[in-house]
C-alpha cells in the first residue's frame, strides 16, 4: 500500500500534472511545458534567456520568445486609430480574448485545489506591480506603486491582479498560495473593475461552496459576484456607517421619499460601549500570538450597517490589540474590516480578523514569484508576451507545489530544523528541485526535431521602428453637471 504523501505518490501526481498541462497548450505543446519544467529547475536565474540552460529546456534560446508569441496569439485585434487626418492600423490586446485563452488553465488549477475540512474557502485577492520604466515601446504603461527603500514608492509599469488561494495549514507549517487567476489591469479601469471578473470565474468554479475573499484597501468597494462569496476588505479607520430605518408607519405616512437612514452617524473609530447610541452590536475577546508575544485582541462588530461605497447593507468589525493584561496599552493602530455577501453572518468576527491576517502570505507569494520565478525580469516591448510570461510563472509555482512533499525535512546544517513530517517550502523545493526532484520525475515532452537550416529575412528586408509610446496619467472622472 502507497502512503498518501510518500516520495513516489508525489513523482506520479506531479506526471499527472505535467501531462495535463501539456494537454492544455494548443500550440508549441512540448517547448512550452519545457520552459515551465526550466524555470522551476533554475536555481539562481538572473535573466529569462539564461533558461534556455537548463538541462529540461533543449530548444535554443529564440525558442523562448515564439513559445510567448504562441500562447497569446489570439488574443490580438487590429484596431483602427485616428492618427492626424490619416487611419492607422494597429494590433492591441484584447483582455475578453485573453482571458478565453487562460480560463482552461483556470479551471485546471481550481481542480487542483485541496480538499479541506474548514466550512469556508478560502482566497486573497491583491494587486502587484511589474516596473518597466525603461520599456518606451511598451503599450499602456502607467504610474504603479513600488516598495522602494529609497525616495517615492512610485516607478512606470505594469499591474496586474492576483487571486490567491490559501490553504489551511498548522502552525509552523511551510505556507503555500495557489494561484488560480489573473487579470492585467489596464489603464482605463481600476483594480474593483477587474476583480469582479475574477469572482466570476470564481463563482463558475465553486458553486454552491461558501468562499470567503480577503483582500486591502484598493478593493474596498468591492460586492461579492454570487450569494455565496463574502469579501472581507480592509477599510480605513475614519470611515462612518449609519444604521437603517427602521419601518414605521408613521415615518410612511409623511411627504416625501420614506427615510433611508436614522438620524445618528456611527464613528467606528470611537469607543462606544455595546448596546448604546452608535456602538457595536457584538464585542468579544481573544488572546492571540503576534511576532513571539501574547496580545489581547479585542473584537467588535457592528451587523447590517450602510457604508459609503456599499449599495448593500454590510457587517463591520473593528480590531483592537493590546498588551497581555493591560487594555491601556495598544500595540497597533485598529483595524477595520468591512464583511459583504448574503452570507456574512456565518462568518464570525474571530473567523474575519484570522482570514484577514492570512491575507498577509500572498505578500510572500510575490516575493517569491518576483526573486525566483523571474516574474518581472522579462523585458519585451509586446503587452501579450509580458502577460504570457506571468502565465508561465505561475505554471511553474504550481509544478513546485506538486512535489512538496518529497522535499520535507532536507534542511540545511546552519537552518532551524524542521519537522520531517511536514512539507517543505517554495524556497526548499526551488533549490532541490534541480539535484533531486527533476532527475526522478522526468518529462513527457519531446525532444526538438533538427530540420534544416532555415531561409531567414530575405536580402534587403527592413522593419520600421518601434513607436514610443507616452506614460498614461490614471485621473478620476468627475461627474459632469446636469
Amino acid at each position: 500500500m502507497m502512503l498518501p504523501h510518500s516520495p513516489q505518490s508525489c513523482i506520479d501526481s506531479a506526471r499527472t500534472f505535467q501531462k495535463k498541462l501539456l494537454n492544455l497548450f494548443s500550440n508549441r505543446s512540448y517547448a512550452s511545458l519545457q520552459l515551465v519544467e526550466a524555470l522551476a529547475h533554475a536555481s539562481k536565474p538572473t535573466t529569462v534567456v539564461e533558461l534556455s540552460q537548463e538541462t529540461p529546456f533543449q530548444r535554443s534560446y529564440s525558442v523562448i520568445n515564439k513559445i510567448l508569441n504562441a500562447f497569446g496569439a489570439n488574443s490580438l485585434v487590429n484596431q483602427k486609430v485616428m492618427v492626424g487626418e490619416s487611419v492607422k492600423t494597429v494590433r492591441n490586446v484584447d483582455p475578453i480574448a485573453f482571458s478565453k485563452i487562460t480560463k482552461p488553465f483556470s479551471n485546471f488549477f481550481f481542480e487542483m485545489l485541496p480538499q479541506e475540512n474548514r466550512k469556508f474557502r478560502l482566497f486573497a485577492l491583491d494587486a502587484t506591480s511589474t516596473p518597466r520604466i525603461h520599456a518606451h515601446t511598451l503599450d499602456d504603461r502607467s504610474y504603479v506603486h513600488q516598495a522602494n527603500q529609497i525616495g517615492i514608492p512610485v516607478t512606470v509599469g505594469l499591474e496586474t491582479s492576483v487571486l490567491t488561494y490559501l490553504p489551511e495549514h498548522s502552525a509552523g507549517e511551510a505556507n503555500w498560495q495557489l494561484p488560480v487567476s489573473l487579470e492585467r489591469i489596464s489603464t482605463d479601469t481600476t483594480a474593483c473593475a477587474v476583480a469582479k471578473t475574477q469572482l466570476q470565474l470564481l463563482a463558475e468554479s465553486l458553486p454552491s461552496s461558501l468562499t470567503v475573499i480577503v483582500a486591502d484597501c484598493a478593493y474596498g468597494s468591492l460586492e461579492p459576484y454570487s450569494k455565496d462569496q463574502v469579501v472581507i476588505a480592509r477599510g480605513r479607520t475614519d470611515r462612518l456607517g449609519r444604521r437603517p430605518a427602521k419601518n414605521d408607519e408613521i415615518v410612511h405616512k409623511k411627504r416625501g421619499r420614506p427615510r433611508k437612514y436614522e438620524s445618528g452617524v456611527i464613528r467606528f473609530i470611537e469607543d462606544m460601549p455595546p448596546g448604546t447610541e452608535g456602538g457595536s452590536d457584538e464585542e468579544c475577546k481573544y488572546e492571540d500570538i503576534i511576532k513571539h508575544q501574547q496580545v489581547d485582541v479585542l473584537l467588535s462588530r457592528w451587523n447590517d450597517v450602510y457604508v459609503e461605497g456599499h449599495s448593500e447593507l454590510v457587517d463591520v468589525v473593528k480590531v483592537e490589540i493590546f498588551a497581555k493584561h493591560d487594555y491601556t496599552k495598544t500595540l497597533m493602530p485598529p483595524l477595520l474590516l468591512i464583511l459583504s455577501g448574503k452570507r456574512r453572518r456565518e462568518i464570525t468576527a474571530l473567523d474575519a480578523y484570522q482570514s484577514y491576517r492570512r491575507r498577509f502570505d500572498i505578500e510572500h507569494f510575490f516575493r517569491f514569484v518576483k526573486q525566483k520565478l523571474l516574474f518581472c525580469s522579462y523585458q519585451t516591448p509586446d503587452l501579450d508576451h509580458q502577460i504570457s510570461w506571468w502565465w508561465f510563472c505561475f505554471m511553474a509555482y504550481w509544478l513546485l507545489y506538486q512535489v512538496r512533499h518529497i522535499g520535507k525535512g532536507s534542511t540545511r546544517p546552519w537552518h532551524k530544523k524542521q519537522d520531517p513530517t511536514k512539507p517543505a517550502g517554495p524556497g526548499e523545493i526551488k533549490r532541490l528541485f534541480a539535484t533531486k526532484i527533476f532527475p526522478g520525475l522526468g518529462s513527457p515532452s519531446r525532444p526538438p526535431i533538427s530540420c534544416e537550416k532555415s531561409r531567414g529575412r530575405e536580402l534587403g528586408a527592413s522593419f520600421p521602428k518601434r513607436e514610443r509610446k507616452k506614460v498614461v496619467k490614471k485621473r478620476k472622472q468627475w461627474r459632469k453637471a446636469a
